[in-house]
């Protein structure tokens, strides 16, 4: 099929003549189909990650836990010289072993507490307060 000059140069100055159209997408879009085969991806995000600094334990920053809880209990046991068992926290509770060890775990957190976990001579987990 023949061309016609005539609309070819049609198509050409319709094309010059239509302004770019906004560049839809992310940023992160753009970067990773700009990246060069072979090349390692970079991780992006919308914010940088930033380095947290340990609050100092203030009144204002440290949880509180009602009195007659059983987080108060679990707290309390713990607390104890001779430390608690699963068991012991297990019957003073009614939780399961495993909500205790995470209970335990984001105890540490929250409350800043150092909780050590160690077993006894029968065998048994015991969970203490290191002071």
């Amino acid at each position: 099929m023949p061309t016609n000059s005539k609309t070819t140069e049609k198509h050409a100055t319709a094309e010059k003549a239509t302004p770019a159209a906004p560049q839809r997408g992310s940023a992160r879009k753009a970067a990773i189909e700009a990246k060069k085969p072979g090349q390692r991806r970079k991780a992006t995000m919308a914010s940088p990650k930033r380095e947290t600094k340990a609050r100092p334990q203030t009144a204002a920053n440290t949880a509180t836990v009602r009195a007659g809880s059983k987080s108060a209990k679990i707290l309390e046991l713990v607390r104890r010289a001779s430390g608690a068992t699963l068991a012991e926290i297990e019957k003073a509770t009614g939780w399961q072993q495993h909500s205790i060890r995470g209970f335990l775990s984001t105890t540490m957190k929250k409350h800043h507490i150092k909780i050590d976990s160690s077993k006894n001579g029968a065998g048994q987990r015991v969970y203490r307060v290191i002071k």
